[in-house]
């Protein structure tokens, strides 16, 4: 049977943009759609025509926006992930090896980005530099991509990353999420909320294929965050940093995103890269190779 199309378009449910985000975020089946006419008094409109408007606007916001592609990257090995002396966080430089790596990675990568997109920190902008060699792209900096800036590097000072992991463990231990440690150092809460700035910000325009170099830290607050979860107290600080010492993310790990609806992401690694970028040697050793205490050294800071 064939119904006509209603001459009334009933409104968008509350707490809804359109009738497309309701359907991808309330219709699990015909039920769903079943319960809102009943609730609101379209009982008399045929259901079918609540499928004719999500598909009408399903079609207008596909070519307004199309799903899209994003690839994340975490920069190669630098100086701070080989233990090295402290350094200002935006000026720390790759390694030979991180250097190896991004050169390996670069081959890996989609030959035919849309967008290079780089955090401002130089081990960052190292790590995109073969790959825009190879692309012949410019990495444009965005600035809300830098990696979390936990505590001031005059704490410090003089420091090897043996000595700085205490310090750091007590910090995440104590799970204060307004906590700032020295007068150039971010909050949790500050850094949580630059990283949801990018979501709901300039993650909304980037174009599908685009690459991202960051951080591996920033990356699991932006995998953290698109998953449902919250970090605003010390609960949800604690939680977070679990979560992200558990996701594997190895110096020049790749990460693809992909909008499967407008705002709701699903997430994969790119292990075949990774693979392959582990194969890179520290002299004669492949880093795939370390002993799990040497490996501590490549972990995000």
């Amino acid at each position: 049977m064939t119904h006509k199309k209603s001459s009334r378009q009933p409104p968008v449910p509350q707490g809804y943009t359109t009738w497309l985000d309701y359907a991808v975020l309330a219709f699990s089946g015909r039920a769903a759609w079943n319960e809102f006419i009943l609730d609101d008094d379209w009982s008399d409109t045929p259901t079918d025509v609540f499928y004719d408007l999500v598909q009408e606007e399903y079609c207008r916001l596909k070519e307004r926006q199309p799903l899209r592609t994003l690839m994340l990257v975490r920069h190669g090995q630098s100086l701070a992930n080989a233990g090295g002396v402290t350094m200002e966080h935006h000026a720390i430089p790759l390694t030979e090896l991180g250097r190896r790596q991004t050169e390996l990675l670069a081959e890996c990568l989609p030959a035919k980005p849309a967008m290079i997109c780089s955090s401002p920190f130089l081990r960052a902008r190292q790590s995109a530099e073969p790959y825009c060699v190879r692309t012949g792209l410019a990495d444009q900096v965005i600035d809300q991509l830098h990696e979390f800036d936990t505590i001031d590097p005059e704490l410090f000072q003089g420091m090897t990353g043996g000595e700085r992991r205490p310090i750091m463990d007590a910090y995440w231990a104590e799970g204060d999420p307004d906590k700032r440690m020295g007068p150039r150092a971010e909050t949790f809460r500050e850094f949580a909320q630059r990283v949801e700035c990018f979501r709901t910000g300039a993650m909304l325009s980037l174009p599908d294929g685009a690459v991202l170099f960051g951080h591996g830290m920033w990356i699991g607050m932006l995998t953290w965050q698109l998953m449902g979860f919250s970090a605003g107290d010390s609960l949800g600080m604690k939680a977070f940093r679990r979560f992200q010492q558990g996701l594997p993310m190895p110096n020049a790990a790749v990460y693809r995103f992909t909008e499967a609806a407008p705002g709701r992401w699903t997430f994969a690694a790119e292990e075949a890269i990774m693979r392959a970028v582990s194969t890179v040697a520290v002299g004669s050793v492949k880093y795939s190779e370390l002993s799990d205490t040497n490996r501590e050294e490549f972990r995000a800071e």
